[in-house]
C-alpha cells in the first residue's frame, strides 16, 4: 500500500510538470482547476499504460510524452514539400508551406521551420553518401540533383527567411550543431575538398556567421575555435583546414562582444566562472596572440578608457587584474603564467588596465587585492609606471 501511495505521488507530480510543458509549448493558459482536471482524466489511462510498458511514473510520462507530442514534420510530409519546392524553389513557396502545414498540424510555426530544416539536413549528407557509391554514372547525376535542390532547400531556409540569430529564435543551439554537423560531414570523405558541394557548404557556414545577430557565443560553441577536442565534426585533414577557416571568421565577432561585455556588470567573473559556455571566452582573454589583445587592441583600449564614467568598465578591469594574479600566484608556471608574462610585455596595455582598475578610489580590502597584483608583477620583474589615485605602503 505504501509503495502504490508513493508512485501515485510521483505520478500526479510528474504529470503536473508534463501539462505545464505541454501548456507552455501550444502557448495555452490553464488555470489550476483546469489542469486539475486533466491530470485526474490522464491518472487513469497512465494506470492502464504501465500494464503494457511497466516503469514507474517517468516511464509512463514518457510514454504519454509521445501521443501528445508528434513531429511537426514527418518524413512523408517533407516529401510533400520537396514536391511543392521543385517547381518554384523560393521563400515564398517555404513560408506558404510552413505558414499552412502549421495550421494543419496545429502547431508552432516555429516547430514546423526547424523540423523541415532538420529534415532537410539530415537528407543531404545522406544523399551525397548514395551518390559516391553507385554504380552508373546515370544514377549518380540523379542523386546529384536531388543534393543541389536540398542544399538549396537549407540555404532558402538559412539566409532568405529573415535573419539569423537572436532576438529571432528560430536557429538554436540544436540547430546549430544539426547545420554544422550535416555540412561538414562531406569533408570526412570527399576526394575532392574543393568540389562543387564542399565549396557550396563553406559559402553557407561563412554566410551564418555573417548574417549572426546578437549573441555570437551559440556560433563559438559549435566552431570552437580554441579547441574541438570534444567533437569529431572537424576530424580529417580538410575538416581541419576548414576549422582554422571558420574560426578565422568568428574570432572577430567574438572579440568584439567580449570588448562590449566590459561594459556589463560582473562580465568578467561569469567569464572567470569556468562554466562550459565561456571556455572560448577565457582562451580568448589569456592568450596573448588572440585578436582581443592584437586587432581589437585600440577597440579594447577606447572602452577601458570609459572607466571613470562606467562603474561596470571599472569592475571589470579590477576583476581582470584579479584574475591574473590568481593565475600568476598558482604553484609552478602554468600555460596561462606563462602566456600572461608575454601579454604583460605591453606595458601600454597593462598600465591601461590598471588605470581602469582604480579610476576611482578603492576601498582598503580592494586596494589590497590590486596591490597583490602589483607585487605580483614585481616578482616576475615587470617594471609599469603608475599614476594611480591609489597608495601603497
Amino acid at each position: 500500500m505504501l509503495g502504490r501511495s508513493e508512485e501515485q505521488a510521483k505520478l500526479t507530480e510528474a504529470l503536473k510538470k508534463q501539462v505545464d510543458s505541454v501548456a507552455s509549448g501550444q502557448d495555452v493558459k490553464l488555470s489550476e482547476i483546469e489542469k486539475g482536471e486533466i491530470i485526474e482524466a490522464m491518472i487513469p489511462l497512465c494506470s492502464n499504460i504501465s500494464l503494457w510498458f511497466g516503469g514507474g511514473a517517468e516511464a509512463r510520462v514518457y510514454q504519454m510524452n509521445i501521443a501528445e507530442s508528434p513531429r511537426a514534420v514527418t518524413g512523408k510530409e517533407f516529401d510533400e514539400f520537396v514536391a511543392a519546392w521543385r517547381p518554384a524553389p523560393s521563400p515564398e513557396t517555404a513560408e506558404k508551406w510552413i505558414a499552412n502545414h502549421s495550421a494543419e498540424v496545429e502547431r508552432l510555426r516555429t516547430d514546423v521551420y526547424r523540423e523541415l530544416l532538420a529534415a532537410a539536413l539530415n537528407r543531404y549528407p545522406r544523399i551525397l553518401g548514395a551518390a559516391d557509391s553507385v554504380r552508373r554514372e546515370e544514377d549518380r547525376s540523379l542523386l546529384l540533383d536531388e543534393a543541389r535542390m536540398l542544399i538549396g532547400i537549407i540555404e532558402c531556409l538559412l539566409l532568405k527567411m529573415g535573419p539569423i540569430g537572436q532576438p529571432d529564435g528560430r536557429i538554436g543551439s540544436e540547430q546549430l550543431e544539426q547545420i554544422f554537423d550535416s555540412l561538414t560531414n562531406i569533408l570526412k570523405s570527399s576526394p575532392l575538398p574543393a568540389g562543387e558541394f564542399c565549396y557550396r557548404n563553406e559559402a553557407l557556414l561563412n554566410h551564418i556567421i555573417e548574417g549572426w545577430q546578437g549573441d555570437v557565443t551559440p556560433l563559438t560553441a559549435v566552431i570552437l575555435p580554441y579547441g574541438h577536442w570534444g567533437s569529431d565534426r572537424f576530424d580529417g585533414q580538410s575538416a581541419r583546414a576548414l576549422h582554422e577557416r571558420l574560426s578565422k571568421a568568428i574570432l572577430p565577432k567574438l572579440t568584439s562582444q567580449v570588448i562590449a561585455g566590459f561594459r556589463e556588470g560582473g562580465y568578467v567573473q561569469r567569464a572567470h566562472a569556468q562554466s562550459t559556455d565561456s571556455h572560448q571566452i577565457r582562451c580568448l582573454l589569456l592568450s596573448p596572440d588572440s585578436p582581443l589583445w592584437k586587432e581589437g587592441r585600440a577597440q579594447l583600449l577606447a572602452t577601458i578608457q570609459e572607466a571613470p564614467t562606467v562603474e561596470a568598465v571599472q569592475e571589470n578591469a579590477y576583476e581582470l587584474l584579479h584574475w591574473f594574479e590568481l593565475l600568476l600566484a598558482e604553484r609552478g608556471e602554468t600555460g596561462d603564467a606563462a602566456n600572461l608574462k608575454k601579454l604583460f610585455l605591453d606595458t601600454d596595455l597593462l598600465g591601461a588596465l590598471w588605470a581602469a582598475a582604480a579610476a576611482s578610489p578603492l576601498g582598503p580590502y580592494w586596494t589590497v587585492r590590486l596591490n597583490n597584483f602589483y607585487l605580483s608583477l614585481k616578482q616576475i620583474g615587470i617594471k609599469v609606471a603608475l599614476a594611480l589615485s591609489v597608495s601603497f605602503s
